[in-house]
């Protein structure tokens, strides 16, 4: 029984550290992946959140319209659910979608709540502007729910540029006077 016992210390002994030398080379490799995988994502994550800031888009010109097909107008006269119409020049710079916020703007501010009914634009379709330049007809109806009052109808355009930042455009339009129905 002696002799058994001496040979397996023996052989524990002729190999030090046997299995410690697998878990070390194991923990190595883990170590090198994990770098690998950690430099270039920190890399994309800075020049994501600090290095992109080429604007999205631009709006220049905003022109009002006494109507649909109406003539250039200084402002805006219109009964609550009728509608207004004017044009802006844009140039987008980006492939992304937009989502487009509009407020009405006097004393208070007014979200509409008015759902868009136009055919491919909704909070799930959203915007969709080739890039480039070009001019955007614009109409919208009227809440019948807001007060008669002179109001500044601002447009806030949302781009997401990449997975960890948002771009803002914003424009007002007007003023745009509500009167008594």
């Amino acid at each position: 029984m002696s002799n058994d016992t001496d040979s397996a210390i023996l052989k524990s002994v002729s190999k030090p550290n046997g299995g410690i030398y697998k878990v070390q080379v194991v923990m190595a490799l883990f170590l090198l992946g994990l770098l690998l995988v950690a430099c270039p994502s920190l890399v994309l994550v800075v020049y994501w959140l600090e290095v992109d800031d080429n604007p999205p888009a631009s709006v220049e010109n905003v022109v009002l319209f006494s109507g649909v097909r109406g003539e250039v107008v200084e402002e805006i006269l219109v009964s609550p659910g009728g509608q207004i119409a004017f044009s802006v020049d844009f140039c987008k710079f980006t492939n992304s979608a937009a989502s487009i916020r509009r407020t009405w703007l006097n004393d208070l501010v007014y979200h509409s709540t008015v759902e868009i009914e136009h055919p491919g634009i909704s909070e799930e379709h959203p915007v969709v502007l080739q890039p480039g330049c070009g001019t955007q007809l614009v109409v919208l109806d009227i809440p019948t729910t807001l007060p008669p009052e002179e109001y500044i109808l601002g447009n806030t355009i949302t781009y997401r540029v990449n997975p960890l930042k948002e771009r803002f455009v914003t424009y007002d339009v007007g003023p745009i006077i509500v009167k008594e129905p």
